[in-house]
């Protein structure tokens, strides 16, 4: 919520594999690559929009299969970042 700090969020508890394999996906899928950063990587909170986020994870399926469109879906939604 707005105005909410990390402190103030209730902590998520996942499984070490878990974790990561959301670090990985995190930092191949959202973040990016010094040399190839994601699309999403430079933009602000305020510009990112449902219909680009679709786009991009769509582009992941393309790319990389379901599993990890559906993997960076769940990274991009959790609280656990």
């Amino acid at each position: 919520m707005v105005g909410e700090s990390r402190e103030d969020l209730p902590q998520v508890r996942l499984r070490v594999n878990t974790r990561k394999v959301y670090a990985s996906s995190l930092n191949r899928h959202v973040v990016g690559t010094k040399d190839n950063p994601s699309s999403l990587a430079n933009l602000t909170v305020r510009e990112v929009k449902v219909v680009g986020i679709e786009r991009w994870l769509r582009g992941i399926g393309k790319a990389s299969g379901p599993d990890a469109m559906k993997t960076a879906r769940s990274v991009l939604s959790s609280r656990w970042l």
